[in-house]
């Protein structure tokens, strides 16, 4: 606005002091997230006031109180800017997947080892959490960067698949069915998604 900056979101996400310092210098006000439509209904109550936002990316509780007069439908100049990846961050991203690569063919050596020479079955929850044990030994990982999908069989089909001990859905992987593992890490120069299916036997 032309008062300031008022950022929107959920209060738990910059409820650290350094954060809290940071946009208070840059002069950002922060306020919940459910405001946003009081906020700028009241916005609009001004005479001559715009709102730019990019309806193919905004919500419909939003994007459907702005009348057209008022409504510049654009993209983000700031979408374009994210994309452009300077220096630092595209070494960031070559480390960040080196590193995680190391961590992902350790996992999978493991597994197929245990699959194929130890004849044993190895639960989804063991396979995720092998992942995410290989991933922490790589420097400065901080954390999955989203839950691992580790689905055998069919449970690969299911969208955003969480394997838990004692569900009914918990599947072993053996030499005769495939594994889908969509996995990634959150290290402090980068951040990964990998997505792999994997057949230790004979596909048929």
């Amino acid at each position: 606005t032309g008062g300031g900056t008022v950022l929107f979101c959920d209060e738990a996400k910059v409820d650290s002091e350094e954060v809290k310092a940071h946009l208070e210098e840059a002069g950002v006000v922060v306020r919940p997230y459910d405001d946003i439509i009081s906020y700028m209904e009241q916005h609009l109550q001004q005479k001559k006031s715009k709102v730019w936002i990019d309806k193919t990316r905004s919500n419909y509780a939003l994007s459907r109180i702005i009348p057209e007069k008022s409504l510049i439908d654009a993209q983000n100049p700031i979408t374009p800017m994210k994309a452009c990846k300077n220096g630092a961050e595209m070494e960031g991203m070559r480390l960040a997947h080196v590193r995680d690569g190391v961590a992902m063919a350790n996992s999978i050596a493991w597994l197929e080892n245990a699959i194929v020479n130890e004849g044993k079955s190895v639960s989804e929850v063991e396979v995720d959490e092998v992942i995410t044990g290989h991933r922490a030994e790589q420097p400065e990982f901080q954390e999955v960067s989203f839950p691992t999908i580790a689905g055998v069989g069919s449970n690969g089909a299911i969208i955003h698949y969480r394997a838990m001990e004692g569900s009914e859905l918990l599947k072993y992987l053996t030499i005769n069915e495939p594994i889908l593992i969509d996995s990634g890490g959150q290290y402090s120069y980068g951040t990964t998604d990998v997505t792999r299916t994997w057949h230790f036997g004979e596909a048929t």
